[in-house]
């Protein structure tokens, strides 16, 4: 298990360095981090992989978290 600890810690390190010049305020990055993390939501095929600008992949994020039923 520690081992599934370090490879997470990876996964979340990578994500934060690539996207974290492209989120503006707390609100944001809510949103995004609901959007990724949350269990009972996914969005497929909407892992960034590199080929947009991280800024674009963000904007794409957000809108398609605003179609989501809000409860």
């Amino acid at each position: 298990m520690q081992d599934l600890g370090v490879g997470l810690k990876a996964i979340v390190a990578r994500w934060w360095a690539t996207h974290k010049d492209h989120i503006e305020n707390w609100s944001q990055l809510k949103t995004l981090l609901a959007a990724w993390f949350s269990a009972t939501i996914v969005f497929e095929g909407v892992k960034f992989v590199g080929d947009t600008s991280p800024g674009d992949h963000l904007d794409q994020c957000i809108e398609l978290w605003r179609e989501v039923p809000q409860m």
